[in-house]
Order: structure tokens, then C-alpha cells, then sequence
């Protein structure tokens, strides 16, 4: 499969079924969410701005959504449809917006010439230029999605990555850093070059200073809200908003602790009653010692086994005396454990359905067919697929039927109907 990129400028983004409620369900109503309808970077749309007739692509990346807005650049690579399988179909998928403005709240890139009027620039329309007709042209970003001023591109660092959010939010994974840079840091004045911080900002703070394409950095104070995980960093001149219990929001009373008063009274007479001592239980008397020569008598038999003295080593042979292989007491060693029963096991524990021998037709029964019996159906996944396997009772497979996409009950039917066609068996079942 060939892929190609193509770069093409965003016109419609597909979030709901409210605005364009046709090419919604065109696209599968819910898969088609974060779809984008395109023209090509010189092409004009239609007088009445309809995208109808634009082509359509997929996000690319299953990870991570970052849907584009209106009027940005994307990369098109060719891929398989979900669909491939059936028809073949090849679709179009798109990367993440091309960074033509190096900005993270929008990158738009509008057709200079759009129905014969001249759409300005972002930074030409903030600084007041109009068309030749005195005419101000904005641009088209979405239906509700607006620029917000005060939005400022975060500072990076080497090393550094970063997940910049279009509204001021943003996650820093980052790290003490040089910090005799000109724009130093407020978490690198301690610490060592290298150790891991990770800061996590909802909302940055207003800096009328600075223009809307300067970097800027987190600032604990003045962010809307942020999270600091550090290790061995120290926030310069960081401000708590309290040190004191009302700040979270608690309007505590000390409890007076009392202590229970104790009254200073003379301590009462301790009697001591004489109680007489108890006399102890006699010791048991020591067993008495056993004569010498009678211990060596007990133990004599023992140390002169036959094996005591024999090395064995890894693969020797370890030939006895004939005398303890004799079976003195008449036990059958050969029998089986367990109950004894004269009923031999089951040939086909584990099967899905059994045919007995009564159930073949009359002539059959005594063929070589019948001789064969009880037969057995098995049940085998492959992947999606089921298959099924008749086995004799000598547990020999004799037919395997095809592997289909339908239910164990449908292709146990299909075997059966097999069967039957071949070798003229009639099961009860079918």
C-alpha cells in the first residue's frame, strides 16, 4: 500500500449531529466524530461557504485526539476502512495541524483569495488593516471557537515535553535546568540539572507585557490553578495564599482540654494476709540408664542394611536382594486404584454430542461404520471461527467439516447434514 502525504485546509470538523446532521449520519453518526471536511489548499468554496461536496478524513492517531479548528493545515496519509476486508476500501486519515503560526491556540492558515475578497491575516486584522473597501475580515475559526488574547505559548527547556491545551492549560514534564539562562525559572535555583518536575496548569495568567507569539512561563502565583510534583526543587519566592486554618475555608475553635481533678487523700492501709506456703509435688525420679550392650543390640540390625554402605551416584543402577521383591501377603499389584468396577471408561468424556450405534440405520449397524461406534463430535475455536471434528471410538478424527463464522449449534448442523449426504447416516437431530 502506497502512502502519499497531501496537505489540505480544514473547513468542517464533525463533533455532533447539530450542524451538519446529513454528513453525520453519512459517515456513521458516532464513528464519524473528529472527522474533517477538506478543500485543497487553493480551492475556492461555493458561494453559500456549503461543504457538502468536500472530502472527509479520519483522525490518525487512536492515543491522542487533537481535533483541528476551521482553517488549519493537516496531512493526509492514505489507509485501510474498517471495511477493507469486504470491498478493499481505502480512505483518507489525517496528522495533527501543521504549527504554521508556532502557536498552541490555533494555527490557521486561510486562502488569501476566497470568492474574490482578500481574507487578512490574524496579526494584520488584530492590527486594524481592512480591505481596500474598508472592510474588516476575520477569520473563520469554527462556530463557536474564538481567539482569546491573553493566551502565550509555554517556554521550553531542553529535554523538556510539553502538552499545550488551546485555553492556557498545560502539562510540563521538565527538570531543573541551567538557570543562568536570561530567562531563568522559578523552580531551578536548587537541586541538581536533571531532576524530574512535572507541572500541571489549568489557566496562565494575563500578561499584557508580552506579545501573543512570546513564551512564557508557568507562575505558581498568578496561574488559575496548578499542580507542582517535585523532587529536591525549591519555588522561589512562592506565596502560600495562607498558613493559617481559615484559608481552607474552616472556621475552627480550640478545645480547652480538662484534666479530671484528683482529690489529695490519704492512701489507704494495705493489709497483708499471712498465707502458708504450698509444698510442691514430688520431682519424678530419673529413668534409669540402659546397659551398653543392650543399646549396640538394638541398633546392630539397623547399621548392617544391606544399602548403608553403598555410593550412589547420577544414573547407577541400583540393583537389591531378590528377597524384597516378594509378594508374601497375595496383593494384586497389578490392580488399579480406587473403586473397581467392571463398566470400562467412557471414550468420549469431553465430547459435544455422541452417536450410539443404535442410531444408524438398519444395515449400517454392522458394517464397518457400526463396528466403529460410539462416534463423537468435537468443537474447535479458530480465532472467530468454530469447526467441528467427528472422532470413531478409537478417537481417530474421520471427518473434519470446514471452519464457519456461525454459532457451535449451526455448524454441528452443517456437519450432520454432511454426514448424512455422504455416507447416508440419519441422526436424530437433523
Amino acid at each position: 500500500m502506497n502512502t502519499k502525504l497531501q496537505a489540505v485546509r480544514v473547513q468542517e470538523v464533525i463533533l455532533n449531529n447539530e450542524f451538519n446532521p446529513e454528513r453525520y449520519e453519512l459517515l456513521g453518526n458516532n464513528d464519524a466524530i473528529g472527522t474533517i471536511l477538506y478543500s485543497k489548499l487553493n480551492q475556492r468554496l461555493p458561494d453559500n461557504k456549503s461543504t457538502d461536496r468536500l472530502g472527509y478524513a479520519k483522525p490518525l492517531f487512536a492515543s491522542i485526539t487533537q481535533y483541528p479548528v476551521v482553517n488549519e493545515i493537516v496531512y493526509l496519509v492514505k489507509g485501510p476502512s474498517p471495511n477493507y476486508y469486504d470491498n478493499k476500501e481505502i480512505i483518507s486519515y489525517y496528522l495533527p495541524a501543521v504549527k504554521v503560526q508556532n502557536h498552541p491556540l490555533h494555527n490557521a492558515f486561510p486562502n488569501l483569495i476566497q470568492n474574490n475578497n482578500i481574507s487578512l491575516s490574524n496579526e494584520e486584522t488584530e492590527a486594524g488593516a481592512t480591505t481596500s473597501e474598508d472592510k474588516e475580515y476575520t477569520i473563520n475559526l469554527g462556530t463557536y471557537f474564538k481567539e482569546i488574547e491573553k493566551i502565550r505559548p509555554l517556554r521550553p527547556y531542553e529535554g523538556d515535553t510539553i502538552l499545550e491545551g488551546r485555553f492556557g492549560n498545560s502539562i510540563r514534564f521538565g527538570a531543573t535546568t541551567f538557570n543562568q539562562l536570561n530567562d531563568i525559572n522559578r523552580w531551578s535555583n536548587e537541586g541538581n540539572i536533571g531532576d524530574p518536575i512535572t507541572i500541571i496548569r489549568n489557566g496562565q495568567r494575563e500578561d499584557e507585557d508580552k506579545e501573543s507569539f512570546e513564551h512564557i512561563l508557568e507562575d505558581i502565583d498568578n496561574d488559575n490553578s496548578s499542580i507542582y510534583l517535585c523532587s529536591n526543587q525549591q519555588l522561589t519566592d512562592f506565596t502560600p495564599s495562607s498558613r493559617y486554618q481559615l484559608s481552607f475555608g474552616a472556621n475552627l475553635e480550640a478545645i480547652t482540654k480538662i484534666e479530671p481533678i484528683i482529690p489529695n487523700d490519704p492512701l489507704p492501709v494495705v493489709v497483708v494476709e499471712d498465707i502458708p506456703p504450698v509444698t510442691p509435688p514430688p520431682v519424678p525420679a530419673e529413668p534409669e540408664e540402659m546397659p551398653p550392650e543392650e543399646v549396640q543390640d538394638d541398633i546392630a540390625e539397623y547399621d548392617d542394611a544391606l544399602s548403608d554402605n553403598q555410593a550412589v551416584f547420577p544414573g547407577d543402577e541400583i540393583f537389591l536382594d531378590a528377597f524384597q521383591y516378594q509378594n508374601n501377603t497375595g496383593i494384586d499389584v497389578e490392580r488399579q486404584l480406587g473403586p473397581v468396577t467392571n463398566a470400562p471408561p467412557p471414550i468420549h468424556p469431553d465430547a459435544l454430542e455422541v452417536v450410539t450405534k443404535e442410531q444408524f440405520p438398519s444395515g449400517l449397524q454392522d458394517g464397518p461404520i457400526g463396528d466403529l461406534a460410539p462416534y463423537a463430535f468435537y468443537t474447535y475455536k479458530h480465532g472467530p471461527f468454530n469447526r467441528i471434528e467427528w472422532k470413531n471410538k478409537e478417537m481417530t478424527i474421520i471427518y473434519s467439516h470446514p471452519k464457519s463464522a456461525g454459532s457451535v449449534s449451526e455448524v454441528l448442523k452443517e456437519a450432520k447434514i454432511a454426514l448424512a449426504t455422504q455416507n447416508g447416516i440419519k441422526f436424530p437431530n437433523i
